[in-house]
């Protein structure tokens, strides 16, 4: 018979790893999208815009330059301080014919998901957008709902390492 009661406990390790690799994952890009926004907003102070052609002429899709830009800010705003924040952080979406329109209707779309919300702004009768919990602490509450009674507590794993190594995935690609 197997006992399969270490596998139970190595699954609960990993599964609270991956919790906290995706919460420092949020921080860094958190911390990434508030030091874009700095340099944005030095450059256009000293008048260089530079930058905008150098480190931070990143090409990200219209919802991951809304969502860089809704990382950043500490509040909600309005898919007019989205685009000039996208401007000021040198997110090139210079693509998009009518780029405030498609920043509405991809602020409204992210508003349906579970990552964003729409909030009645205090700026006049415009919606405001704010990104709602972090995927790491969604998953944290799933990780906590799921876990099996029994002495599998998140404290008790925190302390125990896997029973055995896992074998990180090779580099080598097939054949060589």
């Amino acid at each position: 018979m197997i006992d399969i009661d270490h596998y139970k406990r190595d699954r609960e390790v990993l599964r609270n790893r991956l919790v906290e690799l995706t919460e420092q994952r949020e921080a860094l890009d958190k911390e990434i999208a508030y030091t874009r926004k700095a340099i944005g907003s030095l450059s256009e102070i000293i008048g260089d815009d530079s930058a905008e052609g150098g480190l931070l002429a990143v090409v990200l899709g219209l919802t991951e330059s809304c969502r860089e830009v809704l990382r950043a800010s500490s509040e909600a705003l309005t898919a007019g301080e989205v685009m000039d924040a996208m401007i000021k952080m040198g997110l090139s979406n210079a693509h998009h014919p009518n780029l405030l329109a498609s920043i509405h209707t991809t602020l409204r779309r992210m508003s349906k998901g579970e990552r964003c919300e729409a909030l009645e702004s205090l700026k006049g009768e415009k919606k405001a957008y704010r990104l709602k919990v972090s995927v790491g602490e969604s998953m944290r509450r799933v990780v906590e709902e799921t876990r099996p009674a029994g002495d599998l507590s998140a404290e008790s794993l925190r302390r125990q390492a896997p029973t055995k190594r896992l074998k990180a995935p090779s580099t080598k690609k097939f054949g060589s």
